[in-house]
């Protein structure tokens, strides 16, 4: 059916679109520091409405992210989350296409990643979740 070439074709087209058109802005994403604790990380998930939360350290860098479920099943609640239970954030440039952030994601093995503006500062965040939102359910339309 013509309708379903036009789906396709729509959907392809989708991976194109940069990675910026899709990111959520640093002024809207919560970061959490390097000692953070498994009550404060889940205080945190729950307030902002992010399960994956990036961590920064002293100088403010970005060491990579927490995920809520790293909280759960921690005996001792007041204790720094370990550094072992940092998940790596890879680094993509604004203009680079859903399909290429979505392989880079997963060739690092992480769902968090930063977006560089054009002074290779970030800008935002981007999940694997919000990008196969954007391409899978652009398909399923």
């Amino acid at each position: 059916a013509p309708a379903d070439g036009e789906r396709l074709r729509d959907a392809l087209e989708l991976g194109t679109r940069p990675v910026g058109e899709v990111m959520v802005p640093l002024n809207r994403t919560v970061t959490v520091d390097l000692g953070i604790t498994p009550q404060g990380l889940e205080r945190a998930a729950v307030a902002s409405g992010f399960s994956r939360l990036p961590v920064t350290g002293p100088d403010d860098g970005l060491l990579g992210y927490f995920h809520i479920k790293d909280a759960l099943g921690v005996a001792e609640r007041t204790e720094a989350l370990p550094t072992s239970a940092l998940h790596p954030v890879i680094r993509v440039e604004i203009d680079t296409p859903l399909d290429d952030t979505l392989t880079a994601m997963r060739a690092a093995g992480t769902h968090l990643a930063a977006v560089a503006g054009d002074k290779g500062t970030v800008i935002g965040f981007v999940t694997m979740e919000d990008v196969l939102d954007e391409l899978v359910g652009a398909a399923a339309l």
